[in-house]
């Protein structure tokens, strides 16, 4: 199989006529399908392993894919629905993201016989429910998670504590039945917040949070945490007597070490070896997720695809080099702006489906800040960002290229809060509110009757970039948000443990420029060759940005550092 699928598929690249290359490569399909058959005939096909069950497809929102449709009846004209090894067979499960304003996407998943939507996001590594206990703090009662209504709820005895850019949350641990499409985990341990601190979550309109971090991180960070407790308790026992509330904070972070040893993630549970993930472009589109996506792997003859390999051992991160401004549209030689990662210095991307835009060590969002002031001063018009640079970098040795409606945009909601927690992450707004001179109870609210009255004067084209100077022994991190996945179609693949680990850990990433309807297109990986194009720019209500967990002003260390004040 494996020979005469290489044979035909060598064969294939060497010619220059598409309709030939794809004729042999719907050959080299029905030829694997040949003798996989009589594989099965001979070996028939092993049960399905515990701990990924699959039951009838429920008539909700997650669909699985067809099964092994001839070529001529494929949706997309070239593309082989050939399953990877790992895959269930013939399909693999998909479902139409909910756009929340651009600045959050839902997937439905089903909780002790509930629907929630929750936000897939590779940046954090846990499930959390937010339950009905919580009241108001999270949102509408009757839309979150009742455990009472559930007939297979049963509760943890251990706390935990979840700091976010925009607040806290407090939960416990607890287990039910949660599904995904068709794929189900009957036993899944999760954080049940029954306290929050967080204003974003009372109209935020998800119920959940996904993650999709590589499996292995958790119980990694787990340990990492509760080994800077005991490391700062010993130092508080040799200096004076510490009381029995330090000792409780300290005992829980032991507990939640304790219970990541034998806890396992949603995307460990399922058995899941790889999923996608990608963002319409418009405004107000909807995005896709794919579990057991087949796409990457079943591409005969085809570059369309980029691969790279994870870097580092916690989060879904590659290796990031020379971030510049390109060259404008229609300026074939020049100078292009750097900004960071040139001359050897070490830079680490982070690709994060749950963070809201793209963060940027600060100094290099200034830079951009004058750039588009300069682009200003000379005619630049901000309902047609074209003639503005890309944003182009090398990650893990591949190119990569932003259009600027990536990074410039409109902002709106209630900027009241710029004195606290937007300020914090985008300090250009502060800027912005100087150069217009409005009185701030003016700048406060741009929405409804205030929007009104100032709208004509306020100018709310701005960067949109957050800002996060977080260092690393990896030298500076970078953090591709949602506005990347709007460009690429993104791929994240687990493998096994090399350190002899039984969690699965993060391995590669594969990227393909997405479509305007969030298909990875069939062209060749020229990440670079993006034509000049004219694009309605997204409005960001910034009360509602969502950053990760370990993103803080004081650095990566946030949730140490806190434990540090606790103690």
């Amino acid at each position: 199989q494996a020979q005469w699928a290489a044979l035909l598929q060598l064969v294939a690249e060497s010619l220059s006529n598409h309709n030939t290359r794809m004729l042999l490569a719907h050959a080299a399909t029905s030829a694997a399908c040949l003798v996989t058959l009589a594989g099965a005939l001979v070996n028939p096909p092993a049960r399905q392993p515990p701990g990924r069950q699959v039951s009838p497809h429920p008539p909700n929102a997650w669909q699985p894919a067809p099964a092994q449709a001839p070529p001529h009846q494929a949706e997309h004209s070239g593309w082989l629905t050939i399953p990877a090894p790992w895959s269930q067979p013939g399909q693999d499960v998909r479902q139409e993201l909910t756009n929340l304003g651009d600045v959050s996407y839902t997937a439905e998943i089903n909780v002790g016989g509930q629907k929630l939507r929750a936000v897939p996001d590779t940046g954090s590594f846990d499930l959390l429910i937010l339950s009905a206990r919580c009241s108001d703090e999270c949102g509408d009662p009757a839309e979150l998670y009742n455990e009472n209504v559930s007939q297979s709820f049963q509760r943890g005895n251990v706390s935990n504590q979840h700091r976010f850019g925009s607040g806290e949350t407090n939960s416990i641990e607890a287990y039910d039945q949660v599904a995904v499409g068709p794929l189900v985990s009957k036993h899944q341990v999760f954080w049940e917040v029954y306290h929050a601190e967080m204003p974003i979550l009372r109209t935020s309109g998800f119920q959940a949070i996904l993650g999709l971090g590589p499996p292995a991180s958790s119980l990694q960070l787990a340990r990492q945490d509760a080994q800077a407790v005991a490391k700062q308790l010993h130092k508080l026992e040799s200096r004076h007597n510490v009381t029995e509330q330090q000792r409780k904070v300290a005992s829980n972070f032991f507990a939640v070490a304790e219970h990541a040893k034998t806890a396992s993630s949603l995307l460990e549970s399922l058995r899941l070896k790889s999923f996608s993930f990608c963002l319409g472009r418009a405004p107000g589109s909807p995005g896709v997720l794919v579990f057991e996506d087949v796409a990457p792997f079943s591409l005969l003859g085809s570059s369309a695809f980029a691969t790279v390999e994870v870097y580092g051992d916690t989060y879904w991160s590659a290796d990031l080099r020379n971030v510049r401004l390109g060259l404008t549209p229609g300026q074939p030689y020049g100078e292009r702006t750097p900004l960071g990662c040139y001359e050897g210095k070490k830079c680490r991307a982070v690709v994060d489906t749950g963070t809201s835009l793209i963060v940027v060590p600060e100094a290099a969002s200034w830079q951009v800040e004058d750039a588009i002031s300069k682009w200003r001063r000379l005619g630049g018009d901000c309902s047609d960002l074209s003639s503005l640079p890309n944003i182009e970098f090398e990650m893990g040795g591949q190119h990569f290229s932003l259009p600027p409606e990536t990074y410039v945009g409109d902002i709106s909601g209630d900027l009241g809060l710029l004195d606290t927690w937007a300020l914090r992450y985008m300090p250009h707004l502060r800027k912005i509110r100087d150069r217009q001179k409005f009185p701030t109870a003016q700048f406060m609210r741009i929405d409804g009757q205030a929007q009104a009255a100032t709208e004509q004067k306020l100018d709310t084209c701005a960067p949109l970039l957050m800002v996060g100077d977080v260092p690393s022994d990896d030298g500076q991190v970078w953090i591709l948000g949602m506005p990347f996945f709007r460009e690429y179609y993104t791929t994240f693949m687990l493998g096994e443990n090399s350190n002899g680990g039984r969690r699965p850990v993060g391995k590669r990433m594969a990227f393909a420029k997405a479509d305007a309807e969030c298909r990875p297109s069939m062209g060749e990986h020229q990440m670079l060759n993006s034509m000049p194009h004219i694009r309605q720019r997204l409005k960001v209500n910034v009360t509602q940005l969502r950053v990760p967990e370990w993103l803080h002003p004081v650095g990566p260390n946030l949730k140490r550092s806190l434990i540090e004040e606790d103690l």
